[in-house]
């Protein structure tokens, strides 16, 4: 028997017998890729989305928001247009058509424009990241005390302004 036909013997009875042990002949596949270190989430803003409205109806902006849940930490950027006299931004826990509780204070857009990070509970980080669009994100203004402009968050969502929150 040559030293090849030794080599194919032998690699033939090592995966038999593997087989036979119940232990992979082959190598075990690779681990699924890690989920990714920071999540980005988007919103778009509009007077119509207000609950209840409604709000600056010429008003529109947009929200980027970044999550990074082993830092325990979210960034936003928000930009505003058409809103005169910006008091306050928020996001706020609830679905669409709803109106919810604070549960993250923003820096408000006075000039147009803002962005912070805030160190957030884990907890609460991982509700935002499990269901983005049970949160909102809205800018508040003197004449809209209530709100001006509204958009609910979302993976990948569009920047452009649409009007989530008309009920069925």
């Amino acid at each position: 028997m040559s030293v090849a036909d030794r080599v194919s013997t032998l690699g033939i009875l090592g995966a038999s017998a593997a087989l036979v042990l119940g232990m992979p002949a082959i190598a075990a596949p690779a681990a699924p890729p890690a989920p990714p270190a920071v999540v980005e989430l988007k919103a778009a803003l509009i007077g119509a989305n207000e609950i209840p409205g409604p709000g600056d109806l010429d008003g529109t902006g947009s929200a980027a928001v970044s999550i990074d849940l082993a830092a325990g930490k979210l960034c936003y950027t928000l930009m505003v247009a058409n809103v005169e006299g910006v008091t306050m931004a928020h996001i706020h826990k609830a679905p669409t058509g709803s109106m919810g509780n604070v549960v993250v204070p923003l820096s408000p857009p006075t000039s147009g424009s803002s962005q912070g990070c805030v160190q957030i509970r884990p907890e609460l980080l991982a509700g935002i990241l499990t269901t983005p669009s049970d949160y909102y994100v809205n800018v508040h203004s003197e004449t809209n005390i209530a709100g001006a402009v509204r958009g609910q968050l979302g993976k990948g969502e569009s920047a452009t302004p649409t009007a989530q929150n008309a009920k069925p």
